[in-house]
C-alpha cells in the first residue's frame, strides 16, 4: 500500500514539474508584445521564427502591421520619422506648412482623386516633380 501510494505521488511530482518547465520556457522568451499562436487575424507585429504572432497591441511604435490586419494598423497617419507610407491607392495629405512631411511632420492618408481638373497652376510635388496643380500631384500619389 505504501508502495502504491509512493508511485502515485512520484506521478504527480514528475507531471507537476513537466507542466511548470513549460511554462517557464514561455516566459523567458517574453518580447514585450503579446503572444497570439496561429493566425495573427486582429493583430498586429510580426511572425517570429516559431510561427507565433508577437503584436503591438496598440499597433504603432514597430511598423510591422501583420498584413491580414493592415487596415487596423493603418491608422491613416503618414510621414513622421518613422515613414510611415499610406496604400497604393492613397497619398499623404501633409499640411501646408509640413514641408512634405520633413522633420517629424505627419500627414494624413487621402484617397487618390481619379479626376481632375484642366486648371494649369503649378505645384511642387514630394517627389521634387512638377505638377499641373494639387490634384495631379496628388493623383500621382505625392
Amino acid at each position: 500500500m505504501t508502495r502504491s501510494i509512493l508511485i502515485v505521488v512520484s506521478v504527480l511530482a514528475l507531471c507537476a514539474c513537466a507542466a511548470d518547465s513549460g511554462e517557464q520556457g514561455r516566459r523567458g522568451q517574453a518580447t514585450g508584445k503579446a503572444d497570439h499562436t496561429g493566425s495573427c487575424l486582429g493583430s498586429c507585429g510580426s511572425k517570429s521564427q516559431t510561427g507565433d504572432c508577437y503584436c503591438d497591441d496598440a499597433c504603432e511604435g514597430y511598423g510591422d502591421c501583420c498584413e491580414d490586419y493592415q487596415p487596423i494598423c493603418n491608422s491613416g497617419t503618414c510621414g513622421g520619422f518613422v515613414g510611415e507610407t499610406c496604400d497604393a491607392d492613397q497619398y499623404c495629405d501633409f499640411d501646408p506648412n509640413a514641408t512634405c512631411g520633413w522633420a517629424d511632420a505627419q500627414g494624413t492618408c487621402q484617397p487618390r482623386p481619379q479626376y481632375c481638373p484642366e486648371i494649369y497652376s503649378p505645384v511642387c510635388g514630394c517627389n521634387g516633380q512638377t505638377y499641373d496643380n494639387e490634384c495631379f500631384a496628388n493623383a500621382a500619389g505625392t
